[in-house]
């Protein structure tokens, strides 16, 4: 996974980025790099659903000083989403990978 990033050229990388919600203006390449990997990690590894992936970034967006660690950015997103969403992505993406 990650020689596969290494290998992107960098307007590949920032599109690869872009498409997952990923800040790239004003971040140097090997962020983006580590950022890309955390979230292909986080993907393709311990499952997590790309449309919470792409929640949690759009979150720590707006307020990156007030979360230092992702973690509690993501947990922060999953208590803020309504019920009846959190049921349909249960309901509908079981097994499923993005």
């Amino acid at each position: 996974m990650a020689e596969d990033v290494d290998t992107l050229t960098i307007p590949e990388l920032q599109n690869a980025c872009q498409l997952r919600g990923i800040r790239t203006i004003g971040t140097s390449p090997t962020r983006l790099r580590g950022e890309l990997n955390q979230w292909l990690d986080l993907h393709l590894n311990h499952k997590v659903p790309s449309t919470l992936l792409i929640l949690s970034r759009a979150f720590s967006f707006s307020d990156r000083a007030e979360l230092a660690d992702q973690a509690e950015a993501l947990q922060t997103t999953l208590n803020s989403l309504p019920d009846n969403l959190v049921r349909f992505i249960n309901n509908n993406n079981n097994n499923k990978v993005f």
